[in-house]
């Protein structure tokens, strides 16, 4: 993440008062490679979405995007409105 930022293949951004995210940006679309909030957890889950893509369609984005391969994710995603385009498989050797 941190060479990513140094070379500027990624961009860090505050996103309302308690919260961040690292991202790339092709064309029309944000992919969030890492959020957290400055508190350490999260108040609501559905504002800082609703900010988030506030922010990114300020910056000319019409498509948010992220990765996980925690299950947990796509409940949680589904409620605020993502809905799944493609996984990630990979093999370890």
């Amino acid at each position: 993440m941190e060479r990513l930022l140094l070379v500027g293949a990624a961009t860090l951004h505050l996103v309302g008062e308690d919260a961040f995210l690292i991202a790339q940006w092709s064309e029309n679309t944000c992919h969030v490679l890492c959020a957290a909030s400055l508190k350490g957890h999260l108040d609501s889950w559905p504002d800082v979405i609703s900010a988030t893509t506030s922010y990114v369609k300020q910056l000319g984005c019409s498509k948010l995007t992220f990765t996980s391969p925690r299950e947990g994710w796509g409940r949680v995603a589904a409620q605020v409105g993502f809905h799944v385009e493609s996984k990630t498989y990979a093999m370890e050797f």
